[in-house]
């Protein structure tokens, strides 16, 4: 009787797993490293919940009217906020607490860090983009203006790259520039066929453009060169509404997307193509975060909730049941129990399969199949995901 380990590639986060609702949600940013995902509340609050219990660590009340919009500093030492009260707030998460606050005489829309810059940050309203110079030791808080923008449309994002000095805005009439803040300059800038409605970079470096119903992605390294290379157009022949948002899961694997009109899917750009519909959901999902060290997807809805997504093992193990022994398919009733985050999976005339943790899958049997979905290797079997 032998004992192989099988070790399956990422699995997707596309399993409902529970709704949160601790106050009516606005905005949602999780960190690079997914220790914590901060939400923004209508009432003024923010929030920092845990990846993996959804509990809330820490809440303030700093601001009085709904907030717009959250970013983290790259190193993730601090989150940046805005609010319909016309402020600015900065928090230092080693706290967490409250270290700036910045009074407007406008009401920002979103709040962007500068790369490589963790003392600048930059928001913006429908007419104007703004930068913000602060000093966590002297107090100072000088904001200024820039120039570049059009005067002929609103702006209607604005972000930044983690590895770079570009800024990205879209406006209302379809631009989407591409700002070198070192420069102080515009380097580039192409026009889309609609309103740029929200932008996103991958950790990878590619750049999401939602533009009505279709989704492009872009090579980023190549539009800062001022050349266009469209790496994938994302679309759903039945869906008469707009995207509403995109996250990328880690190496771009997958791309999840929320329309709506209540519509979730899974795109898959190794294949180039929709590999899963995630159903229409409940209530229309605004925004969504991927994050990467938990396989996590979490977002929020128009009611305010807030959603998380995981691969459970659960759902994950009569699809590599079926795989290992060769089923076609195997009923639900064969899963028998779940033991911490095992399951397992009892075949009869069979030995039981054991599902561990989300990543990897032990079988008791006193053959294996050799074919095209694994390769065996002196210390067990490699199966790779199959997407």
């Amino acid at each position: 009787m032998r004992k192989s380990r099988f070790v399956r590639g990422e699995a997707s986060p596309d399993t409902l797993y529970k709704t949160i609702d601790i106050g009516k949600a606005t905005c949602i940013e999780g960190t690079i490293t997914g220790d914590y995902v901060a939400v923004g509340f209508d009432d003024g609050s923010v929030a920092c919940l845990d990846c993996d219990t959804s509990d809330v660590i820490w809440r303030d009340t700093a601001m009085a009217m709904k907030i717009s919009a959250l970013c983290f500093s790259a190193d993730n030492q601090y989150l940046a906020a805005v609010s319909q009260d016309m402020t600015a707030c900065l928090f230092d998460m080693k706290g967490p607490k409250l270290i700036k606050r910045i009074n407007l005489d406008v009401i920002p829309e979103a709040v962007s860090f500068a790369p490589n810059k963790p003392n600048k940050f930059y928001f913006y309203n429908r007419s104007s983009v703004f930068m913000a110079s602060f000093d966590v030791e002297d107090g100072s808080n000088p904001v200024s203006k820039y120039t570049f923008m059009p005067n002929d449309s609103s702006v209607y994002n604005c972000i930044s790259s983690a590895s770079s000095s570009i800024l990205l805005l879209s406006t209302e009439s379809g631009y989407v520039y591409l700002y070198d803040l070192d420069q102080n300059s515009s380097i580039f800038q192409f026009k889309m066929e609609r309103t740029v409605y929200s932008m996103k970079i991958s950790e990878s470096g590619n750049l999401a453009i939602l533009n009505g119903n279709l989704i492009d992605v872009y090579d980023f390294e190549q539009l800062k060169r001022n050349e266009i290379k469209v790496i994938a157009h994302i679309s759903c022949r039945e869906m008469q509404n707009r995207w509403n948002d995109i996250a990328f899961s880690k190496g771009d694997v997958y791309a999840f997307c929320t329309s709506a009109d209540s519509t979730m899917i899974r795109y898959a750009f190794s294949k180039g193509q929709l590999t899963r519909e995630l159903g229409t959901q409940e209530q229309v999902v605004l925004k969504l975060v991927y994050i990467q060290s938990r396989n996590t997807l979490m977002g929020f809805t128009g009611e305010g909730e807030i959603w998380v997504w995981k691969a459970l093992a659960r759902d994950n193990a009569l699809e590599w049941a079926t795989q290992i022994l060769g089923f076609e398919y195997i009923p639900e009733s064969f899963i028998c129990k779940e033991t911490n985050d095992d399951w397992e999976v009892k075949i009869p005339d069979r030995e039981t399969v054991h599902i561990h943790d989300e990543t990897t899958v032990d079988i008791s049997a006193p053959y294996v199949r050799e074919g095209d979905c694994y390769t065996e290797y002196n210390e067990g079997i490699i199966i790779p995901y199959p997407f």
